[in-house]
């Protein structure tokens, strides 16, 4: 439990090494924002540090980075913290909105203006393995089963080729997203991976890409939504709102920001939204 402290402790200092807080900053606005821990701290630090940056000047509150260094940790963070938004998967998303009331207050619009993503399944190239119907009874590993286009995508397309997810592999948990393939898979420990697709970009110039195979790819999903609760200021969602919709990418000092956090801009969205998620768990079998 220490390392896990420490470990969080040291994210919290990175990201705030990062935030130059202006003296314009509302010294008693604190406003407290969790993000699902996808990629290990090192890339999570360097991937929201800016964007904290950003709604910090511009919103004049001071951003508090809340912590968390596992999908289940996240979720019992949200539960037991006052945060007061959280930055997730829709699948979690659909979670928080049962437990919590969580609304969305802004989704992440990809490369090419895609409000979606989707999941890939990995294997290493020299593996042998080169169809999904070649990994029935094979070793597996995924960040978490709460990972929407990192697990239960994946586990759809292993249905619909005819493997159990729950009783034909052997799935493994715990890495995260960027070391699933530098570390576990090229060192021969598991034989597959599943991870979301932009996860290849993370890791592009960490690895030799043309050691891996893509033998199979998912449904398309919603991409990650920023969400608020019910206790959360109204004030406070409005200008957070408004400063995320007005990141653009063509903007010179946006265009890093946006770039960090894999978004091109933000966009308003809405519950409906995420239908298909709520629609994936009900054919899985999943409760919420």
């Amino acid at each position: 439990m220490r390392v896990q402290w420490l470990a969080g402790t040291l994210l919290i200092a990175v990201l705030l090494a990062g935030c130059h807080l202006p003296s314009t900053i509302e010294a008693k606005r604190v406003v407290r924002f969790a993000v699902l821990p996808a990629y290990s701290l090192e890339v999570m630090a360097k991937r929201y540090a800016p964007l904290m940056d950003y709604l910090s000047r511009e919103t004049a509150f001071r951003m508090e980075f809340v912590s968390s260094l596992s999908y289940g940790h996240y979720l019992g963070v949200m539960e037991d913290s006052r945060v007061d938004f959280g930055f997730q998967n829709p699948f979690v998303f659909q979670i928080l909105r049962k437990t919590r009331g969580a609304y969305p207050v802004a989704q992440v619009v990809g490369p090419g203006g895609s409000l979606v993503e989707r999941g890939v399944i990995v294997t290493k190239r020299d593996s042998g393995i080169e169809e999904i119907g070649q990994l029935k009874g094979k070793r597996i590993m995924a960040t978490s089963k709460h990972a929407l286009v990192g697990y239960l995508a994946q586990a759809q397309r292993l249905r619909e080729a005819g493997i159990d997810p729950e009783q034909d592999v052997r799935i493994i948990l715990g890495a995260r997203q960027d070391e699933l393939l530098i570390r576990p898979l090229l060192d021969g420990k598991v034989d597959a991976v599943f991870v979301r697709e932009g996860a290849l970009k993370v890791v592009e110039g960490r690895m030799d890409l043309a050691r891996i195979r893509i033998v199979g790819s998912t449904d398309f999903f919603p991409n990650w939504c920023l969400a608020a609760f019910p206790e959360t200021d109204p004030a406070i969602v409005a200008k957070v709102q408004d400063a995320l919709l007005r990141l653009r990418a063509d903007n010179p000092e946006h265009a890093p920001i946006l770039e960090m956090a894999g978004a091109i801009q933000f966009a308003a969205t809405d519950p409906e939204r995420y239908q298909t998620v709520l629609d994936l768990v009900a054919a899985l079998g999943i409760p919420l």
